[in-house]
């Protein structure tokens, strides 16, 4: 999934579920010692330990704007390396 996949997604589930939608996503990994896992920032919380992956529910708006974020820094740096 490409980080604008994953806006897309985080979108939608904000428009089908309000502001408080989540969005689920299966990351490789073991649960280990702590509840959640971060993405982009972001905190997760561990839902489920499968055989090589977790599944890891996000607050939807607050990854949908790190992603953007994270986008939007990447695009001001590439426009500054190519002056």
């Amino acid at each position: 999934m490409t980080p604008q996949d994953l806006i897309t997604e985080c979108q939608k589930q904000i428009d089908i579920c309000g502001e408080g939608a989540e969005k689920t996503l299966v990351i490789r990994g073991r649960w280990g010692k702590k509840n959640y896992r971060t993405l982009f920032g972001v905190k997760g919380e561990i839902v489920l330990e499968r055989e090589r992956d977790i599944v890891v529910m996000f607050p939807a708006k607050q990854l949908k704007e790190a992603v953007e974020e994270a986008l939007a820094k990447i695009e001001v740096a590439e426009s500054k390396g190519g002056e």
